[in-house]
């Protein structure tokens, strides 16, 4: 347990608690597919490429609410810390049928320094499921970038969705 002193509300401890009972409010753990849901729904066309942008990377307000591309092929959706996103966030674009999922951290501005390693952890262990039930191990990534802007996102968007059709 971690003394309320020392929280720095980054939510970490909710991302790694194996049990998934650790919450903090506004964005806990093990929600993403909940969030996700009726953005999947009532889309025209069905997301196939998920991001996940880190809030503090965000340079423009205009690119801190979720948006699915003109073609309604990539959802990009803003969350306060991609650290935050445990393995259960990030199997859900899989759930509702998206393709792949890039996740971006942010560059030197993170608040909470080594949080990228924990995620990239956590992708590792994604990506072994991902291989085991046969979608491959190349449907997730995770980029470090100080570029978060709607137009970056997209080119990150379009490279997987590229290395997923040529079957890399």
């Amino acid at each position: 347990m971690i003394p309320e002193i020392k929280c720095q509300a980054c939510g970490l401890c909710a991302a790694e608690c194996p049990a998934g009972i650790i919450t903090i409010d506004k964005f806990g753990a093990n929600m993403m597919k909940q969030r996700l849901s009726p953005i999947f729904k009532d889309a025209a066309v069905q997301p196939d490429i998920v991001l996940f942008c880190c809030s503090y990377g965000i340079m423009d307000r205009k690119d801190l609410v979720p948006a699915i591309n003109q073609t309604g092929t990539t959802l990009r959706m803003v969350i306060p810390c991609t650290a935050r996103l445990s393995v259960s966030d990030l199997l859900s674009p899989f759930e509702l049928g998206a393709k792949g999922v890039v996740t971006f951290t942010c560059s030197g501005a993170c608040p909470y320094p080594g949080m990228a390693g924990r995620l990239k952890q956590r992708i590792g262990r994604v990506k072994n499921i991902l291989d085991e039930i046969g979608l491959g191990k190349d449907c997730i990534d995770i980029l470090e970038t100080g570029d978060l802007s709607a137009q970056a996102c997209q080119q990150h968007a379009d490279a997987m969705r590229e290395k997923l059709a040529s079957g890399m």
